[in-house]
């Protein structure tokens, strides 16, 4: 009961937040760009807050749980992509004084470009949430005792409601509060697994070392292998640089801050804290697996193929009353960091990409707010649906967000590097690399069982078959090469780019301070 009490009155809090903020909104940049008035710490924890997930709560400790911390080495990408995020991709989204990274490409290419970026976004941010409504589920119903669908249909709705009413205001003052309640859980088990195990923290550091739980590095030069550290750190970078250079859930957060030096100073402080704050958690995850190895008594009651509910197992065995509650909201905290942001920007992306971009409807301030509100509903019981299908992966919570992360961004990438880095590349180029680079991209992630239907002497059998082996980590990588060669060799079959196309984009007329005196 005390549990209950403690996750109640948590999200009631956050719900009541949502509430008091939304009774601010003036306009639909305050709802969708927060009035473009955030500090960078603000910038910087919502991004980590938002990005890490409960994915990362209960996915990175299941990855060093089952394996080691090789997946954690993408996290060493991160601070390396800033730079480049710093000089090529902020000034061209705060020149054009944009509400999504994906205006940029109508200017760039055409509308067609555009509407087809956006949809693998919104492609990549469902499934992205899925996972993410998914998380927290096992944790509830490992604590109560209850089928974990009532789990994600209780999360889902709940971040759904506060996000509809309080806008991307709420959405970041509360990662804030989040982020603190997220964090201080994972200190408190960390803990409790020293204080739990003879020899405390020496033992736990000898036998994960003994048992290679510790590995991070695999120089092996075999593209087949789950993770090598080649296809982590390569493809890592591919994958980091799309999430943080074309993903609306990021941009949107910048384009949030008071100036472009303030979003720059966010991009710097959240390179500098993420990788100790990300490898927390597949610390975590080694620690529980030294406790068990010591206990091993205690993972009786564990079903091992659901290898994602061991931190809610641990939190619900192990942990005192009121504060198993605590860490079930910590948990609350982090899907509702995600969801908040994916639902406002998938929101923001369908009315200002496909509305008032694609289907040229032209409305005014109020009606914009209203549909904002509409689409951000809509959106967010689509993922509470489509995280009942995430039930069914076959790897970890960790992999399965690279996975999804790489199908989808890597093309995305790959349109964005045509546009700022070449000056040949036209719109039917960037549209046909487009397809070319998702295309083969998909054959990577489904070949195995594309080529599973196949006969072995069809043509191509031995194409999709060794596509189907790669490591997921290389999807990204793929997906943006493929898509900047070929878009590059096919924008030569038709006309050039016009003069306006290639102009650089007009600086706004105060481009430092980008909010009236007064507000400041």
């Amino acid at each position: 009961a005390l549990d209950l009490i403690v996750i109640v009155v948590y999200l009631a809090i956050v719900v009541g937040k949502g509430y008091l903020l939304s009774r601010k909104q003036e306009d639909v940049e305050t709802y969708l760009l927060a009035g473009r008035t955030m500090s960078y710490w603000v910038v910087a924890i919502s991004i980590i807050a938002s990005l890490l997930s409960a994915i990362t709560y209960l996915g990175a400790p299941t990855e060093a749980f089952n394996y080691d911390f090789k997946l954690g080495g993408t996290l060493l990408c991160i601070p390396l992509t800033v730079p480049i995020l710093i000089k090529v991709f902020l000034p061209f989204f705060y020149r054009l004084n944009v509400y999504t990274a994906y205006q940029y490409l109508e200017e760039r290419f055409h509308v067609s470009v555009r509407a087809i970026a956006s949809g693998l976004f919104i492609l990549w941010r469902l499934g992205w949430m899925a996972l993410v409504v998914y998380a927290p589920a096992l944790a509830i119903s490992e604590l109560f005792n209850i089928p974990w669908w009532i789990c994600v249909v209780i999360v889902g709705v709940a971040s759904t409601v506060y996000t509809v009413m309080g806008g991307l205001t709420a959405v970041m003052w509360t990662d804030v509060m989040q982020f603190a309640v997220l964090f201080g859980g994972a200190f408190f088990i960390v803990y409790t697994v020293v204080t739990g195990v003879d020899g405390g923290f020496g033992y736990i550091w000898q036998v994960t070392l003994a048992n290679d739980k510790l590995t991070m590095f695999d120089w092996t030069w075999d593209p087949f292998a789950r993770l090598s550290t080649w296809a982590v750190l390569v493809g890592g970078l591919f994958s980091i640089l799309a999430q943080y250079g074309t993903d609306q859930v990021a941009i949107q957060r910048y384009l949030s801050s008071k100036s472009k030096k303030e979003a720059e100073r966010s991009l710097i402080f959240h390179g500098m804290i993420i990788v100790p704050v990300g490898m927390l958690f597949y610390v975590l995850g080694a620690m529980l697996w030294a406790f068990y190895h010591q206990h091993p008594e205690l993972l009786a009651g564990f079903q091992s193929e659901q290898a994602d509910r061991i931190m809610p197992y641990f939190i619900a065995q192990q942990l005192p009353v009121g504060f198993r509650g605590l860490l079930v909201a910590a948990l609350f905290a982090a899907t509702m960091s995600s969801i908040d942001s994916g639902i406002n920007s998938i929101a923001t992306t369908t009315l200002v990409d496909f509305y008032q971009g694609l289907f040229r409807r032209k409305i005014d301030e109020a009606a914009q707010l209203v549909l904002a509100k509409r689409w951000t509903l809509i959106w967010g019981l689509v993922a509470t649906a489509a995280a009942l299908l995430a039930g069914l992966g076959v790897d970890t919570l960790a992999a399965m967000a690279n996975r999804i992360g790489g199908l989808f961004s890597g093309a995305l990438l790959g349109i964005f590097l045509l546009g700022m880095m070449t000056r040949r590349a036209n719109w039917q180029g960037a549209l046909l690399g487009s397809i070319i680079g998702f295309g083969v991209t998909l054959l990577a992630a489904f070949g195995n069982s594309i080529a599973g239907h196949m006969q072995p002497t069809q043509l191509f059998y031995g194409t999709v078959a060794t596509l189907g082996k790669l490591s997921f980590m290389w999807y990204a990588m793929i997906g943006a090469v493929l898509t900047f060669v070929a878009g590059w060799l096919l924008s030569g079959l038709f006309p050039p780019p016009t003069e306006k196309q290639l102009a650089p984009p007009e600086e706004i007329s105060v481009e430092e301070e980008r909010i009236p005196e007064a507000l400041s």
